[in-house]
């Protein structure tokens, strides 16, 4: 027992001896390797010392070189410095709640830290690893001053290794309140403005010194992104936000008291003095600049000398402010419409040719404000998005829908929700070419359910919408408008239905040259990428072009027609008349316009978007459009036209009272016969009869909604349809082949159709006249119309499907030719019409 035990103890000792030799080996190992780094390590930071420039005061004081925007045709824009304002004032002279403003904001540790902040970066270094990229700086003042004196903006590691050691000369250099003096003197506070000073006399018309608490707090806002926080610019509420995360910081530190914060919010949102700054476009020039800015970072934008290419036409740019501004001011006093926008593209290539973001920008107030890039809920307008959703999904134009009123409770979670048009009326069936072009919009909720929510969003995100995330909160109402959306987008997303379905990525730059003449970025021609199926999107702009299919409701609206152009557009207006829009486009040019109030106050009665929106659209579109060649949305192949019972839009037969033709893609053809015109024996009588029954049967809520107006309009419910369906004594059994050939044909073009419902894959069909081929098939189903003249008399037809199991299914039927057409001239193969229907 001894000499196990000692031989178990001997191999522990051992195994330890083992782990303690390794341990050794290991740390020596990782001192090594620390102390050869931290040579390596201090090496380079001894040569960055001396290498890098000294930082002298003056050299901290340079003037920047201009960016340059210009439009399409190198018109200038704007000049991101022009001429640079700087006036050098000392530190006694800037007010101490500036000095305590920026610090709170900037760098609350700057008067204890020997010129960069070790907590900082270490925490900085941990979130840009968290993320894997460099998303947060952690810069001091310090290091700030550096940066902007001597470095680029470009998020590297050795950059900020650069402006750390940069920071380090700099403070062993001077004293704090120097270091804050040079900053503050130095930093660009946006609009040609450098130093405080000039922007004290820029933003608010006084000298620095006389600069009270809240104004310090939104200059103090500024520096850390000067164009994108701009007072001037689109997101004047960022920095409304910033300047009170100024006052409240300044409290925590210390430098306030509560009375003095209180004071200081109680006074609410600054107004700025509006300068007069040399800006073409100006909503257009703050749109580039914040994508210049997330790009290339603030200073090369403001300093780095670059021309940028973009895509605007000054010439349309000035064309759609006049128009902007003079209806602006007609809608103000009819309908009490405070601002209207207005934004145009090329939908084949994503370039902005035009944006309006509010009426007058440099009206007082909130004219700077950009609407075309905000939220607004897009009413009716949204609709296109679900259609093309349904017609990808099963829907065509000629589709039944029952313009009832209904309560889509079940479909919205159990909340009872009754949607209205906008004319107060309901239209019964109507067709969904009829439904879209009109606006109706329960035929809307109806699609919208059937095709699915879900389903609809995919669309508008694939067509470019960005701001619909949130999806548990939307409802059948999304449909209507229930949403928010950009204007921009928006009309770039309908602006691809026009472009057969294709988007093309929004492309504002076209180039941007260095001060060395080279090009840093231009503009790759693109293909884009198929958002939705293209005769689908096709089938939306028939019907959007439509100007016979919307008089119903619209009438002979002059603003919604360009004669002799092919034009789509749909109208929209939110609840109260908060906003109305108009977008319209050709393959070529998409125009959207927006009119309401930027506080989303209500405009007056009546204010609809074929009333404020509409004369906006129509104005720039037909001074636009008429020094254009005249365009049509492009057909795709598979587009075919059939004729179809005018009230179900299913295929014709013995009973159809009257058809209509409509377009379909390949895919979504009329699904089966007429089913709404009946023959029933009843007694000795046979009795037509026309029924209707809601696009859901089984939904008590769809169906008695459907019974409620069928029974007011003269036709059969469902019970009814039932009733007379067990007592008449007509075989209603279904043949597996539907075959419809008119007992009498008298009339030209005359038509015959069929279809097998075999449940086996189909091989071949055939219809034969008088036991010549007609016409054939592989598939299951053929319509077929034709032009020319058969003899007087008796003929017969002969149908034959086969299937691919080797069965033959052969029916036949005869027609009497009573068109005294003269056989001579009946047509050849190629006059006949012929649709091959899968």
């Amino acid at each position: 027992m001894k000499k196990i035990t000692l031989a178990i103890l001997k191999h522990t000792w051992g195994y330890f001896n083992f782990i303690k030799i390794s341990l050794v080996l290991l740390i020596k190992t990782l001192t090594v390797f620390s102390i050869i780094l931290g040579l390596a390590g201090l090496s380079y930071f001894v040569y960055l010392y001396k290498t890098l420039p000294n930082p002298t005061s003056g050299a901290m004081l340079a003037a920047p070189e201009s960016t340059r925007i210009l439009d399409k045709n190198g018109e200038l824009l704007y000049e991101v410095h022009g001429e640079v304002k700087r006036t050098l004032i000392p530190l006694s002279d800037i007010p101490v709640n500036l000095k305590n403003a920026t610090i709170a904001l900037e760098d609350k540790e700057f008067y204890r830290h020997y010129g960069f902040d070790l907590s900082s970066i270490l925490r900085a270094l941990k979130a840009n690893i968290d993320h894997g990229e460099i998303q947060q700086g952690a810069s001091t003042i310090t290091q700030q001053l550096a940066r902007i004196a001597f470095l680029d903006k470009e998020p590297t590691y050795s950059r900020k290794i650069k402006e750390l050691v940069l920071a380090v000369k700099i403070e062993k250099k001077y004293t704090k309140d120097e270091i804050l003096e040079m900053y503050l003197n130095n930093i660009p506070y946006g609009s040609n403005a450098y130093g405080i000073e000039a922007a004290s006399e820029m933003y608010f018309g006084k000298p620095a010194r006389e600069l009270n608490l809240l104004e310090c707090a939104y200059l103090a806002a500024l520096p850390k992104a000067p164009s994108s926080y701009s007072p001037y610019g689109s997101n004047i509420a960022a920095l409304h936000k910033r300047a009170k995360s100024a006052i409240i910081r300044m409290l925590e530190l210390g430098y306030l008291t509560d009375a003095e914060e209180k004071e200081a919010l109680a006074e609410g949102e600054l107004k700025f003095k509006r300068i007069p700054i040399k800006i073409n476009a100006p909503h257009f020039v703050f749109y580039i600049l914040d994508i210049l800015n997330k790009e290339y970072g603030e200073k090369k934008v403001q300093q780095g000398g670059m021309i940028v290419y973009t895509s605007l036409d000054i010439k349309l740019q000035s064309q759609a402010e006049k128009i902007v501004r003079d209806q602006g001011f007609i809608n103000e006093e009819k309908y009490g419409a405070g601002n209207a926008a207005l934004v145009a593209l090329n939908p084949r290539n994503g370039e902005i040719l035009a944006m309006v973001g509010s009426r007058n920008y440099f009206e007082p107030g909130d004219g700077a404000f950009n609407v075309a890039l905000s939220l607004r809920q897009p009413g009716s307008s949204f609709k296109p998005y679900v259609y093309v959703t349904a017609m990808e999904n099963g829907l065509n134009p000629a589709t039944m829908l029952m313009d009832v009123q209904t309560n889509f409770a079940k479909d919205n979670h159990g909340v009872a929700y009754i949607p209205h048009n906008y004319s107060g009326r309901n239209y019964g069936p109507v067709s969904v070419r009829k439904a879209l072009a009109g606006s109706l919009n329960i035929p809307a909720v109806k699609t919208l359910v059937l095709v699915g929510i879900d389903k609809s969003i995919d669309t508008a995100e694939r067509l470019g919408l960005t701001t619909l995330k949130e999806r548990k909160r939307f409802g059948p109402a999304l449909v209507l408008g229930g949403a928010e959306v950009k204007l921009l987008e928006h009309t770039a997303g309908l602006g691809a239905l026009g472009n057969g379905g294709v988007k093309q990525n929004l492309s504002p730059i076209l180039k941007i040259i260095d001060t060395r003449n080279n090009i840093i970025f231009e503009k790759e021609n693109s293909s884009g990428t198929e958002a939705v199926d293209p005769q689908a999107a096709f089938l939306i702009n028939s019907i959007l072009s439509d100007t016979e299919a919307r008089k119903f409701i619209f009438g002979r609206n002059k603003n919604l027609d360009i004669p002799g152009r092919e034009v789509a557009v749909k109208t929209g207006t939110t609840q109260d008349f908060r906003d109305a829009w108009t977008i319209g486009y050709t393959p070529s040019l998409a125009v959207g316009v927006w009119v309401g109030n930027n506080d989303n106050s209500p405009m007056r009665f009546g204010a609809d978007g074929s009333v404020v929106a509409a004369p906006i659209w129509k104005k720039f579109m037909d001074e636009t459009i008429a020094k254009q060649a005249p365009e049509k949305f492009t057909r795709p192949e598979g587009i075919v036209e059939l004729s179809v019972d005018r009230l179900t839009g299913k295929y014709p037969t013995n009973y159809t009272p009257s058809t209509k033709k409509e377009l379909f893609a390949s895919y979504n053809l009329p699904k089966g016969y007429d089913n709404a015109h009946l023959l029933v024996e009843s007694g000795n009588l046979d009795i037509n009869l026309t029924s209707l029954r809601s696009e859901k049967p089984d939904d008590p809520l769809w169906e008695s909604g459907v019974n409620r107006w069928a029974q007011g309009a003269g036709f059969l419910s469902s019970d009814e349809i039932k009733t007379y369906a067990a007592n008449s004594k007509k075989n209603n059994s279904e043949s597996p082949i539907t075959f419809i050939v008119p007992e009498k044909i008298s009339n030209i073009p005359w038509e015959i159709s069929l279809e097998a419902a075999l449940g086996q894959k189909i091989e071949l069909t055939e219809i034969f006249l008088d036991e010549k081929l007609l016409v054939t098939n592989p598939a299951g189903v053929i319509y077929y119309e034709d032009n020319g003249g058969i003899n007087n008399g008796i003929h017969n037809f002969t149908a034959r499907v086969r299937t691919a199991s080797g069965d033959t299914y052969t029916v036949s039927r005869t027609a009497e030719f009573t068109s005294n057409a003269d056989i001579g001239k009946a047509s050849s193969t190629s006059d006949l019409s012929i649709n091959n229907l899968h």
